[in-house]
């Protein structure tokens, strides 16, 4: 099964010093190429500018909230002091940041957590929340068909539970909701969890950690190994097989020849010595099968994480080996992690500055004044 091995193509067949040249062509301004690397340790930055532009009225809004909820024993705790309540407010937020990212992107990760500050600060609109579920079950015929034979038969608890099943919030996070509103809202100790493996590193890059906290002895840096890194590393999926098509035949137009799908299609699989099957889209059969073993759509294996951390270790060490420094010195894992992540994106000219435009991107305001 090659999902559980470590692949046979592009990358794995060039040496380091190839990766390196790759990332300098796509970041050629090494300021911007360090930036890119160092979006880990900027994020509290960033999320202490956020809380320093919320209002005050807010963030007494905020300390109301974590009033309301704490339990007798942390009333204490609550911070009474504006700028105390805004570092609270921003590691919270972090930690929240970090929960998000058990299946999902930085970018939707980012989403969600200011959707439920939102949420958190003027609450939702339940009946508008009620209409765009049922509006989301409509478009799904099957989902449909189940709902309407609930109505005409007036079997209402069982469309109002399908309801509730299919509740759809404003970037679909029915997953980690809870755990995003309790971190934001609820003001207490953290609630201890086990954490998956991707989560653990990511919490540890945050932190700053040099050394795993799932795997302290194995040697290894963390680093959040997640679809991107496994398309970097060489294990293709049929999104991003299309995504590369779509890029190829737009470079190609723009140099004045076109060229047809069915061609984009064979040069891109023969560049990245990929075979068809590697990419074809899944079926709903293998989609099952892939549930059955505990894995998530485009996550990992836990085989394939394992090896591609071993990659991005080895990576950061080659750099360091040649002397080549980094944001902060000496090459980290999550360093490199990062900026293979932002690379890719650039790649595939999915934005202009991926990393540090992140808040802007949700097109939110966040409880902000409105000049901010």
């Amino acid at each position: 099964n090659k999902n559980h091995l470590p692949p046979q193509n592009d990358y794995t067949r060039r040496n380091f010093q190839k990766m390196w040249e790759d990332v300098q062509a796509v970041l050629p301004n090494n300021s911007e190429l360090l930036n890119s690397a160092n979006w880990y340790d900027e994020m509290m930055t960033t999320f202490l500018g956020l809380t320093s532009k919320m209002d005050e009225a807010t963030i007494r809004q905020m300390i109301d909230v974590w009033n309301e909820r704490a339990p007798e024993g942390m009333k204490a705790k609550v911070p009474t002091d504006i700028e105390e309540a805004r570092i609270v407010l921003a590691a919270r937020l972090n930690v929240a940041f970090s929960g998000s990212q058990m299946n999902t992107s930085v970018l939707d990760g980012m989403r969600k957590v200011t959707t439920m500050l939102d949420e958190v600060l003027t609450g939702v609109d339940d009946a508008a929340l009620r209409e765009r579920t049922i509006a989301r079950i409509k478009k799904d015929k099957k989902k449909n068909a189940e709902y309407e034979a609930h109505i005409e038969a007036g079997r209402l608890n069982e469309a109002e539970a399908m309801i509730a099943k299919n509740i759809d919030t404003r970037f679909g996070f029915e997953a980690v909701r809870g755990r995003l509103e309790s971190v934001i809202r609820d003001f207490g100790d953290l609630p201890p969890e086990a954490i998956a493996q991707k989560l653990s590193d990511f919490n540890d890059n945050l932190a700053g950690n040099l050394r795993r906290s799932s795997s302290p002895m194995d040697g290894l840096q963390p680093a959040a190994m997640d679809i991107w890194m496994k398309r970097v590393w060489g294990y293709p999926d049929h999104a991003y097989f299309d995504d590369l098509v779509r890029h190829h035949m737009a470079t190609m137009e723009a140099q004045g020849t076109p060229i047809p799908r069915s061609l984009a299609e064979k040069q891109v699989l023969k560049d990245r010595k990929w075979k068809r099957e590697w990419v074809k889209e899944l079926t709903e059969e293998e989609k099952k099968q892939l549930k059955k073993e505990g894995i998530e759509e485009g996550a990992p294996t836990p085989q394939q994480y394992e090896w591609m951390l071993k990659q991005t270790n080895d990576f950061k060490d080659y750099l360091n080996s040649e002397g080549i420094p980094g944001p902060n010195g000496e090459w980290k894992a999550h360093e490199i992690q990062a900026l293979l992540w932002v690379a890719e994106q650039k790649r595939l000219n999915y934005a202009d500055n991926p990393t540090f435009s992140l808040f802007q991107q949700t097109g939110r305001q966040l409880a902000l004044p409105a000049e901010a």
